[in-house]
């Protein structure tokens, strides 16, 4: 008998957005004002293909009202709950001096965890355990994705991890639980500042030995931008620009 051998034909993402009803209503409306989540659907859909591996054409983020953000990787759903930005809202509140910054900060927090759980989804894992690469692979998708990437990308790490570090809270809450300390934001500015050091360099502190930092940043980028894209070859489309240098 013979063998017929079976391939997979990639197709575009169709990543979606489901916004379910809910009595956070003025969350709600924030969320969809901040463009953060169309964003997050439109640069999927931009640069990314379906495969067999990882099969991403019906991916949906779902705002809803469940607990905690997290991922359905069996009916490929990014969970992004309401009520994670009012309570991102009310926990800046209490570090921030305006309203504004606070808002602001909740903001930049939230999109770090849209693309962080993408991170996660690519890895299959909820756990903290699969944060390197989630980390890892939400910071080169937003920093190569978009043209103020870096920029953005540093505002989001700065809200995150000032959430991780000063807040108080129970273990289980998403930025407790998925932490992002110093040591892991300095990796990441190095990653922002690799990628385009003349546009970055004065995002960061000044340094002793400026030169040799930016050229162990860009090696760090570098090793970076290897990694995702032969992580995900199978998945960027090809004349996406996330594989140029």
């Amino acid at each position: 008998m013979a063998l017929v051998a079976c391939y997979y034909t990639p197709v575009s993402a169709e990543v979606s957005s489901s916004w379910q009803t809910t009595e956070e209503t003025l969350s709600r409306e924030v969320l969809e004002r901040s463009n953060v989540v169309s964003d997050f659907t439109a640069l999927i859909n931009e640069h990314f293909s379906s495969s067999a591996e990882l099969p991403i054409e019906n991916l949906s983020v779902t705002i809803n009202d469940d607990q905690l953000p997290h991922i359905d990787v069996v009916d490929a759903k990014l969970i992004l709950p309401y009520r994670y930005l009012t309570y991102a809202i009310k926990s800046h509140a209490d570090l921030e001096e305006t309203k504004e910054a606070a808002l602001e900060r909740a903001i930049n927090t939230v999109e770090y965890t849209v693309y962080h759980l993408f991170g996660h989804y690519i890895a299959a894992d909820n756990g903290a355990d699969s944060d390197d690469i989630a980390e890892a692979l939400s910071s080169w998708l937003m920093i190569k994705g978009f043209t103020n990437g870096g920029e953005q990308w540093f505002a989001n790490a700065e809200a995150f991890g000032r959430a991780s570090q000063l807040m108080d809270g129970p273990l289980q809450d998403y930025w407790h639980e998925h932490s992002l300390y110093k040591s892991r934001q300095e990796v990441m500015n190095c990653w922002i500042l690799g990628s385009a050091p003349d546009r970055y360099r004065n995002l960061f502190r000044a340094v002793l030995d400026p030169q040799e930092r930016t050229q162990r940043c860009i090696a760090e980028w570098n090793k970076l931008d290897s990694d995702m894209q032969n992580l995900l070859k199978d998945n960027i489309k090809p004349d996406s620009s996330l594989i140029a240098k």
